[in-house]
C-alpha cells in the first residue's frame, strides 16, 4: 500500500503546478508549489478497493481533507476547496516560517519580483482562502468558551487534513452551524 502512495504522490508531483512554476522560472514560486504537493502527499490517505463484475479498482477514499462520497450514484470528493485552502496557508507558513529562519537550511532566492519571501502569499485558491476564514473565524466567534483564537479553530483543520482526525473537526462545525452541517459544508466545496 506504501508504495501505491508514494507513486501517487510522484505523479501528483511531476505534474501539475510544479511543472508551471518551473516553466516560470521564479525561484519563489517553484519552492512554494514543491511545499504545496509535498503537503499533499504527507496529508492523511486511505483507499478502498472498489470490485465490480469485471475489474477492480483501487480508489482513494480520503485525501486530506477530501472524502470520497457517492452522492445521486456518482462519486465525488467532499471537502476538496477546503483540503486546498488547508494546504496552501500551510504552505504560506511554511515558506514564511523558511525565510525567517536561517537554520532552516533553505535560502529563498528572491529575484522574481518579491521584496522578501515572508510576505509572498499565494494568489492561488483566493476564493476557497476566503471562505476558509470566514468558517474559522465563525466557529471561532461562537465557541469562544472552546477556541481562545482562530489559529486553534485552523489547527483542528490541519489535524483533520495531516492526521485524518474528522471527528473533532465535525464536532466544531455541527457545533456551530447545527446538525447535519458538515456534510453540506462538505458537499458545497466538493471537487
Amino acid at each position: 500500500m506504501r508504495k501505491l502512495q508514494v507513486r501517487l504522490c510522484i505523479e501528483s508531483v511531476a505534474t501539475g503546478s510544479i511543472l508551471k512554476a518551473l516553466e516560470a522560472n521564479t525561484s519563489v514560486r517553484f519552492f512554494y508549489a514543491v511545499c504545496h504537493e509535498l503537503l499533499h502527499s504527507i496529508s492523511f490517505d486511505s483507499f478502498t478497493i472498489n470490485e465490480g463484475r469485471m475489474e477492480r479498482a483501487v480508489l482513494e477514499r480520503r485525501s486530506g481533507l477530501g472524502v470520497l462520497v457517492e452522492d445521486q450514484n456518482r462519486l465525488d470528493t467532499y471537502f476538496d476547496d477546503i483540503n486546498e485552502a488547508v494546504t496552501d496557508r500551510l504552505t504560506e507558513l511554511f515558506v514564511q516560517y523558511v525565510d525567517q529562519n536561517p537554520e532552516a537550511g533553505i535560502t529563498i532566492t528572491k529575484s522574481d519580483g518579491f521584496a522578501t519571501a515572508a510576505y509572498y502569499a499565494s494568489s492561488t485558491y483566493e476564493k476557497e482562502k476566503e471562505h476558509l476564514d470566514e468558517i474559522l473565524e465563525e466557529i471561532h466567534r461562537k465557541n469562544t468558551d472552546t477556541f481562545k483564537n482562530t489559529e486553534e479553530v485552523f489547527t483542528l483543520f490541519v489535524r483533520a487534513m495531516i492526521r485524518g482526525d474528522l471527528l473533532p473537526l465535525a464536532r466544531a462545525v455541527e457545533n456551530t452551524y447545527g446538525k447535519g452541517s458538515f456534510r453540506k459544508l462538505g458537499k458545497s466545496t466538493k471537487a
